[in-house]
């Protein structure tokens, strides 16, 4: 299990990211503070209420898939992938994972098991990436990271 280095409050990063790969450590660190204030005004943009944490680590993927973040409604975290260099990549999957802690917040969106419920309608797990994507949350997140992303870079910059 790699170090856990705390941040803020709210945010922690692996030790993988903060330490350990010199191009990842240091496009991580020149961007941090950045990517804090974006998660803090997305948050507050998209009426987030609870207490979500934020972790930035190298995410694992599976062969062909492209993963660039993760919301666990669990323990109320939002994951960052850092493998990805560009900043507004990252903002913008923050946005998004934020729309996701927001839909699980207002109770549109539940999980039990494998199966999902948005809106009162049931999903069962996706059975492969266009499935995943089609589904009616991650096409409202993808919208609404769309409509905040830009001008969230605009008030990080």
């Amino acid at each position: 299990m790699p170090k856990t280095i705390i941040l803020n409050d709210y945010t922690t990063v692996t030790g993988s990211v903060f330490c350990d790969v010199k191009d990842i450590r240091e496009n991580f660190k020149s961007q941090s503070e950045q990517l804090i204030k974006a998660f803090d005004l997305a948050k507050e943009r998209l009426g987030v209420k609870s207490n979500v944490k934020l972790h930035f680590r190298n995410i694992r993927q599976k062969k062909g898939s492209t993963c660039y973040g993760s919301f666990y409604n669990a323990t109320k975290t939002v994951e960052i992938d850092c493998k990805n260099f560009d900043l507004k990549s990252k903002v913008n999957t923050i946005v998004h994972e934020l729309a996701h802690a927001s839909q699980y917040e207002s109770k549109r969106l539940s999980q039990k098991g494998k199966t999902y419920k948005f809106e009162g309608e049931t999903f069962a797990q996706p059975k492969g990436h266009d499935e995943y994507a089609n589904l009616p949350w991650e096409v409202e997140a993808r919208e609404v990271a769309k409509k905040h992303t830009n001008a969230i870079m605009k008030a990080i910059a």
